[in-house]
């Protein structure tokens, strides 16, 4: 199997994450109260180990978890656009 630089997609960077979202018209106050129980179990001490053991990083601000996403749209909407991927 060629590698993704024998394939040509270079430069290469994909990393995984994992997010935690809620629909479009989600009312604020239960978008709030979800981000603070998640706050809450991400700094306890105990599962800031467990995820820095795996080399997980957390991003806790709402802002730059959406940058992300929209960085990470533009970024795959661009193959996806050059490479002509279409879902059928």
């Amino acid at each position: 199997m060629p590698t993704l630089e024998e394939l040509g997609l270079t430069p290469f960077n994909v990393t995984f994450w994992i997010g935690m979202l809620a629909p479009a018209g989600t009312p604020p106050q239960i978008v709030q109260k979800l981000h603070s129980v998640t706050r809450g179990v991400l700094e306890d001490a105990k599962a800031k180990a467990a995820l820095g053991q795996q080399g997980d990083v957390v991003m806790i601000d709402s802002a730059t978890f959406a940058k992300r996403i929209e960085k990470e749209d533009a970024s795959w909407g661009a193959v996806i656009q050059r490479e002509g991927i279409t879902l059928d």
